[in-house]
């Protein structure tokens, strides 16, 4: 199964710019994980344990506000999450749920940290590419911003709008 998942690996963007030898090293310590559909496989507000690969179905990455559940992602096979459990000690930031009947290739933190510290040329490459993906999520969620800020004017410069606010809020906005 290990060789069945380096070449799986192969096709993550996270793993890249790593070898055959490197992807080797981590395929022996995948634990593969299934999960029916609705099944929460990561929840808000929990410490972050591991990294997670999509290796077959779907699964939503859903956050709560304000006791609204909003839609962040919908993610795909060969997409990988929970990776910000590998960088610090931070409860999970969002729900990730199982869209479809899932099965999932787990990396625990427990194993992949001592094999960073051990092999440096691994954790550079390995580093960098997560880098690179949480740069684009910036960017993304900078963009989304950015979007929701245009809209947020559009709303405020609306009279109406403004008094509906006012209105619901009990004050004045005039």
């Amino acid at each position: 199964m290990s060789e069945a998942h380096t070449e799986f690996l192969t096709q993550v963007s996270l793993f890249m710019e790593l070898d055959t030898s490197d992807l080797d090293k981590i395929s022996t310590m995948l634990v593969e994980e299934t999960y029916d559909r609705d099944s929460i496989v990561i929840a808000e507000g929990v410490p972050g344990e591991a990294l997670y690969i999509l290796s077959e179905g779907e699964v939503k990455v859903e956050k709560i506000f304000y006791d609204e559940k909003v839609n962040i992602a919908t993610l795909k096979v060969g997409s990988a999450f929970g990776e910000m459990a590998l960088v610090d000690n931070y409860p999970t930031s969002a729900t990730v749920t199982a869209s479809k009947d899932s099965v999932l290739l787990v990396l625990y933190k427990e194993k992949l940290v001592p094999l960073l510290d051990s092999e440096p040329n691994l954790a550079s490459k390995f580093w960098k590419s997560l880098s690179r993906i949480l740069c684009n999520r910036i960017r993304a969620g900078n963009e989304n911003l950015r979007e929701y800020f245009v809209i947020n004017q559009a709303l405020i410069a609306n009279p109406q709008f403004r008094d509906l606010y006012a209105l619901s809020h009990g004050a004045s906005m005039k």
